[in-house]
């Protein structure tokens, strides 16, 4: 990813070995791959493998999101603020500002 608000990826063309660029893409298809480092043989594919042994470029759905151009926020105070409120409350006042 380049540029997740608008699903851009890296567009590296082995036609073009001295360029890498940039694209917008439709999406991502999540596959996963269960083997054993040991021997090397597949233990397990999700989606499942086809009758040819390999996995369909379109047998995973397309997970994609919807684009945006200003993000979205809030504030909170992190889990540890008290904790680093307490320790500076107890310093001296002579090293306070």
């Amino acid at each position: 990813m380049t540029d997740p608000s608008s699903r851009r990826v890296v567009d590296d063309d082995p036609k073009n070995l001295d360029e890498v660029g940039t694209r917008v893409t439709d999406g991502f298809r999540i596959y996963a791959v269960a083997y054993d480092a040991g021997t090397r043989k597949v233990l397990d594919t999700l989606p499942e493998r086809g009758p040819d042994g390999r996995l369909a470029a379109t047998a995973s759905s397309l997970y994609a999101w919807k684009t945006w151009e200003q993000p979205t926020f809030h504030t909170r105070p992190k889990r540890s603020y008290d904790i680093v409120r307490k320790c500076f409350l107890a310093l001296p006042d002579a090293l306070a500002p």
